[in-house]
C-alpha cells in the first residue's frame, strides 16, 4: 500500500515543486509584476488592504502591519486606527493641515514611510500632510466617496487631488469591472446626470476565516499562488481594461482618453471641490513611463492637461503637471520608478515630484493674490 501511495504522491509532489520553482524564476525576473512570498506567519494573517468600507470599498485595516516585498523593493506597511498609511492623526487641529487624496501613488506603495511624496510635503511645508491614498484599484469616484465620507472629518484648510491617468479612467468604469465580484463605486449615465452603482453588493469583509487563512499562507509562502492570482487578475478585468483603451496596450492616460471617460473624471472632481468649498485646492497630474516615452513624441500641452487647466480655471482650482519634470529630454526614466520589477514611483520619482510640488506651492504662499495656475497650457473642455 505505501509503495502505491509513492507511486501516485511522489510526481506530484515533484510537479508542484518544478511549478513552484518556475514561478519563484518569473517573479525574481520580473516577468510578471506581482508580490512575492516573504515566509512570514505574521504577514499571512495579516490584511492590509481589504475590502470593507461601505462607501467607497477598499481600505486598509486600522493599526495593521504588513511586509510588502517584490523583486526589487521590500517595504514594512503600517496603517494608523483610521486605517490610513500614515502616523497617527487627531480628528481636530487648530493648525493648518492638507488632505491628500489618490491611489496607489499617493499612498507610497513600494516606498518606505518617511520618503514619500507626502512625508517630504509635510517636512517640506511644515504643515501636517494627511495621507488618504491607497493601492487596490482606487479611481476619481473612490477619491470623492473617501473625502466626503472620512477624510473631510479632519478638520483641514487645503485639499491636493493626485491623479495617475494610466489607470484613474479605467478604475472608473463600470463594464471592466462589473463581473470581477469586487465591490466598488461607479458613476454610470451621462454629464452631469450620472447615479451611483456598486459592482457588488455588499464589501467581502474581514473576519477572519478558513479559506482567508489559506489564502494567507498560500499567499505568504508559495510563489504559485502569487502567479496565480496575477493571472487570474489579468483574466478578470486585465483584457477588458486594453480592449477599452483607444491605443490599447501602448495606452497614456495624458493623451489617449475618451471622451465618456474624461466626463467621469471631471464629475467626480467637480463633486470634491463642491464638498471642499471655501479650500484651497490642488489637483496633481503624475505621469508613468507610457506617459513620457509618448511625451517625447509629441509637442505641445498633453490633451488631459488642457482639460485640466480648463476645469481649474473654471472652479479656481490649481492644477500642477508632473509630466514636464519627468519627461525632461535625455533624463532615464527608469529611475523614476521601482522599476523593473513594479511601474509605482520610486524613492527617487518621490523626491522629484515633492520637490516639483515644494517648489509650486512656494510660489503660491508668497504670491497669495495670484490667480490659480493651470497646468501646461490652457484649453476649453473637452
Amino acid at each position: 500500500m505505501g509503495a502505491k501511495l509513492r507511486a501516485i504522491f511522489l510526481p506530484i509532489l515533484i510537479t508542484l515543486l518544478l511549478i513552484e520553482i518556475v514561478c519563484h524564476f518569473v517573479l525574481a525576473k520580473n516577468l510578471l509584476l506581482q508580490d512575492m512570498p516573504t515566509y512570514s506567519l505574521k504577514n499571512a494573517r495579516s490584511n492590509f488592504w481589504v475590502e470593507t468600507n461601505p462607501d467607497f470599498g477598499i481600505w486598509h485595516a486600522p493599526n495593521a502591519d504588513y511586509l510588502h516585498r517584490r523583486a526589487c523593493f521590500e517595504v514594512e506597511n503600517h496603517s494608523n486606527s483610521f486605517g490610513m498609511r500614515d502616523k497617527e492623526r487627531a480628528l481636530v487641529s487648530d493648525k493648518s493641515r492638507v488632505v491628500v487624496l489618490g491611489d496607489s501613488f499617493v499612498e507610497g506603495y513600494g516606498i518606505s514611510e518617511g520618503k514619500r511624496i507626502t512625508d517630504l510635503l509635510e517636512k517640506g511645508r511644515g504643515i501636517e500632510h494627511l495621507n488618504f491614498g491607497t493601492a487596490g484599484s482606487f479611481g476619481p469616484a473612490q477619491y470623492y466617496l473617501l473625502y466626503k465620507t472620512l477624510a473631510k472629518k479632519f478638520s483641514h484648510d487645503e485639499v491636493i487631488i493626485a491623479l495617475y491617468p494610466k489607470n484613474d479612467f479605467s478604475d472608473d468604469d463600470y463594464e471592466i469591472w462589473k463581473d470581477t465580484g469586487r465591490y466598488r463605486p461607479f458613476f454610470v449615465g451621462e454629464y452631469p446626470n450620472y447615479r451611483l452603482i456598486y459592482s457588488a453588493k455588499q464589501p467581502q469583509g474581514d473576519a477572519p476565516s478558513l479559506g482567508r487563512s489559506v489564502r494567507g499562507l498560500l499567499r505568504e509562502f508559495t510563489n504559485t499562488y502569487n502567479v496565480y492570482t496575477y493571472l487570474k487578475s489579468l483574466i478578470l478585468y486585465g483584457s477588458k481594461e486594453v480592449q477599452s483603451r483607444r491605443n490599447g496596450s501602448a495606452y497614456s492616460g495624458f493623451y489617449d482618453f475618451t471622451d465618456e471617460g474624461w466626463n467621469r473624471m471631471r464629475y467626480a472632481l467637480e463633486e470634491i471641490f463642491e464638498e471642499a468649498a471655501g479650500k484651497k485646492i490642488t489637483v496633481v497630474l503624475i505621469p508613468g513611463p507610457q506617459d513620457i516615452e509618448r511625451y517625447g513624441k509629441e509637442s505641445g500641452p498633453t490633451p488631459l492637461a488642457k482639460n485640466i487647466a480648463a476645469l481649474g480655471q473654471a472652479h479656481g482650482v490649481n492644477v500642477v503637471d508632473l509630466l514636464p519634470a519627468f519627461g525632461q529630454s535625455g533624463t532615464d526614466w527608469k529611475k523614476y520608478y521601482n522599476y523593473p520589477c513594479d511601474r509605482h514611483l520610486s524613492e527617487f520619482g518621490s523626491a522629484l515630484a515633492a520637490q516639483v510640488l515644494l517648489s509650486h506651492f512656494s510660489r503660491a504662499e508668497s504670491q497669495p493674490a495670484e490667480k490659480p495656475s493651470g497646468a501646461e497650457g490652457s484649453g476649453s473642455l473637452r
